[in-house]
């Protein structure tokens, strides 16, 4: 495998050079969690170690489901949450109302009840 002293941080496009796949098949990777990376600042970086691992033994277990808003809400909130946006913009009489406006409403309105 590869030591911690060159366990370099490599680019998205290097990544996608050395796989010889897009840059925006990488993206979906990541996004995915098809192969792991770090965020630094508003990049991502994946490490040597990583695309050697994923060459050798290939992608990683893609989870079924997202993750939530929070550690500690899990997935039943979060869906409860996208349920009740989903049904406040399709009641809503303004198309221009925003979802983001909505969901800042929801979530003053569930700090409030508790």
């Amino acid at each position: 495998m590869v030591d911690g002293r060159h366990d370099r941080l490599m680019t998205v496009a290097e990544v996608a050079e050395y796989f010889r796949v897009s840059t925006p098949t990488i993206w979906r990777w990541l996004r995915r969690g098809t192969i792991a990376g770090i965020k630094v600042g508003k990049s991502r970086r994946i490490r040597w170690s990583e695309v050697v691992r994923f060459e050798e033994y290939g992608p990683r277990q893609v989870r079924e489901a997202q993750p939530g808003y929070d550690a500690g809400e899990g997935d039943a909130h979060g869906l409860a949450m996208a349920v009740e946006l989903r049904q406040r913009l399709q009641a809503s009489e303004n198309p221009d109302y925003p979802a983001t406006s909505a969901l800042i409403e929801i979530r003053r309105e569930r700090a409030d009840g508790f």
